[in-house]
């Protein structure tokens, strides 16, 4: 099928007919991710959050909410680490150092940004 390589890992495929409303389909399409996207913190401030799939990233995401645990999130990605992530994780470097932070599940780091993340 044409255009897969751009789905994110765990979302849900949907197959769209001649008589489907596209629109429609495209909102339901988007309903997990709105899920996910109002966990992020509006201030800015918090840890940046990356697993290999959506189901990953949400349980992910839940227990950081926890009582518990209590740790705010700024940033989600879906995928490997790359230099533009440590990037944005390390502006928290100068607002809250303790939130200058990537939690990575099951997913790869790039070179670029390992090397980065040491020069930090």
């Amino acid at each position: 099928m044409k255009g897969l390589e751009h789905a994110i890992a765990g979302t849900a495929l949907h197959v769209v007919g001649p008589h489907d409303d596209l629109d429609e389909i495209k909102e339901t399409a988007m309903e997990d991710m709105k899920s996910v996207l109002n966990r992020i913190d509006k201030s800015g401030e918090g840890v940046c959050v990356q697993a290999s799939t959506l189901g990953s990233l949400e349980a992910l995401l839940e227990f950081l909410k926890t009582p518990v645990v209590n740790i705010p999130v700024s940033g989600i990605s879906i995928g490997p680490v790359h230099k533009k992530d440590v990037m944005k994780a390390s502006v928290m470097l100068e607002k809250k150092k303790e939130f200058a932070t990537i939690l990575a599940f099951d997913v790869k780091v790039t070179p670029e940004a390992r090397e980065m993340a040491d020069d930090l």
